[in-house]
C-alpha cells in the first residue's frame, strides 16, 4: 500500500525498508528529528541539539518504537485508519504529543501549493463587479508564491478584470526575495527554494508545471512573468498589529495561510481579530493551517461562514499536510460526526453581509 507520507525520499510504493526510509522529514521542513522519533518536532526557539527530551520520547527513541508506530498507521488500510478506535488513537496521539510541537515558523512554500484552494476562490470572485478592482493581500506572504499562484488562476480566468494585490511578511529579506519574484531553481524547499521535492526528475516535473508563469533568465534563474507582477506590491508588516489593519481599506480576499498555526492559541486568536476588519462584508478569508478547535471555538463567533466547496480536495491538495496524527501541521481526516464539522474542516470563510 502507499505510504501517504509526502516529502523529499518519499517511497510511494515499494520494499518495506523504503517505506521506512519514507518517515523523513515532510517537504524539506526543518522541523523533523533525524531519527525520526514520535514527535519528531522541536519546540519553538529550540534546536534539536539543545532539545530536552522527555522520558517518554527518549524511550521510544531508543527502542525505534516511533518509526515502528508511523509505518504501521501509515501503511494500515485506509478503513482501518478511519475506523473509531483508530480515529480515537490518532486524536490521543496528536492532542497529546503533536499539536503543542513544532510551533516553529518557516518561509517553506511553493507555487501552485493548492490549486484547488486557488480555483475555489477564482470561481467565487468570478461574478465580481468588472467595474471594481480585485483586492487581494496576502499576510505571512514568505517569497510570494502563494500570492503569484493566485493571481494566476485569477487572471488566466479573467483576463480582462483589474486585481490590486499586496502581500506582507515580517522578514525584509523574504519580502525582497517576493518584489523581485527571483528564484532560484536548484533550491528545493530544504533549502527556502521553491521546489516541493527533491529528486532531478521532481525538478524538471515541477519547473515545466511552472512554464505559464516564470520566465528561465540568461543566468539561469527564474523570474516571475512581468503580466503577473503589475498592479502588485510588496511591504513588511505585521498582521497581528492593529496599525496594519488601519492602513487597508477592506479587501476582497484576505489570505493568512500557516503563520498562525505555529502561535499559541491567544495570540493567534487576537490574530484572527486583528485580521477581520481587513475582510469587506461579503469577502472571502482564507485560514489554512490553523489549529482546528480554535477555529471550531472562534469562527462562528465572528461572523463568518464556512466555504464547503471542495473541502475535501482542498485537505487533500498540500503534499506537506499529509502526516495527521504525527505533526502539527498536518490535515486531520474529516469526521462527519464532529461538532461543527463546516467550521473545523473549511478553509475558506465568507464574512457575513451584516
Amino acid at each position: 500500500m502507499a505510504c501517504p507520507v509526502q516529502g523529499p525520499g518519499t517511497a510511494k510504493s515499494g520494499s518495506w525498508r523504503k517505506k521506512w526510509n519514507a518517515l523523513a522529514p515532510v517537504a524539506g521542513q526543518d522541523l523533523h528529528a533525524p531519527d525520526g522519533i514520535l514527535l519528531g518536532e522541536r519546540q519553538a526557539g529550540v534546536s534539536f541539539q539543545n532539545m530536552k527530551m522527555s522520558k517518554f520520547e527518549t524511550t521510544m527513541k531508543s527502542l525505534g518504537l516511533g518509526k515502528i508506530l508511523r509505518l504501521v498507521w501509515a501503511n494500515a488500510p485506509h478503513w482501518a485508519r478511519n475506523s473509531g478506535p483508530m480515529r480515537c488513537a490518532g486524536h490521543v496521539i496528536y492532542d497529546k504529543y503533536s499539536r503543542n510541537s513544532g510551533r516553529v515558523q518557516t518561509h517553506t512554500t511553493f507555487f501552485f501549493r493548492n490549486l484547488p484552494m486557488y480555483e475555489t476562490l477564482s470561481d467565487l470572485n468570478s461574478l465580481h463587479p468588472d467595474e471594481e478592482p480585485l483586492k487581494i493581500t496576502s499576510l505571512g506572504c514568505s517569497s510570494g508564491a502563494e500570492l503569484y499562484s493566485l493571481l494566476h488562476i485569477l487572471r488566466v480566468a479573467r483576463p480582462d478584470r483589474a486585481i490590486v494585490s499586496q502581500g506582507f511578511d515580517l522578514s525584509p529579506e523574504i519580502v525582497e526575495i517576493a518584489r523581485t519574484g527571483v528564484y532560484d531553481p536548484q533550491k528545493t524547499l530544504q533549502d527556502d527554494g521553491i521546489v516541493p521535492r527533491g529528486t532531478v526528475k521532481d525538478l524538471a516535473a515541477h519547473l515545466q508545471s511552472l512554464d505559464a508563469l516564470l520566465d528561465r533568465r540568461d543566468d539561469g534563474m527564474l523570474q516571475v512573468r512581468d503580466w503577473l507582477r503589475d498592479g502588485t506590491s510588496w511591504a513588511v508588516g505585521d498582521a497581528s498589529s492593529p496599525d496594519l489593519a488601519d492602513q487597508l481599506v477592506p479587501q476582497d480576499i484576505v489570505l493568512a495561510n500557516n503563520f498562525l498555526g505555529p502561535m499559541q492559541d491567544a495570540a493567534a486568536e487576537a490574530c484572527i481579530r486583528n485580521i477581520l476588519p481587513m475582510v469587506k462584508p461579503g469577502g472571502y478569508l482564507v485560514l489554512d493551517g490553523v489549529d482546528r478547535d480554535l477555529k471550531t471555538r472562534l469562527l462562528p463567533t465572528l461572523g463568518l461562514d464556512p466555504v464547503t466547496d471542495r473541502i475535501r480536495d482542498i485537505l487533500a491538495a498540500d503534499p506537506t499536510k499529509q502526516d495527521w496524527p504525527w505533526t502539527r501541521w498536518s490535515n486531520e481526516p474529516i469526521n462527519p460526526k464532529a461538532p461543527n464539522r463546516d467550521y473545523r474542516y473549511a478553509v475558506i470563510f465568507q464574512r457575513s453581509l451584516q
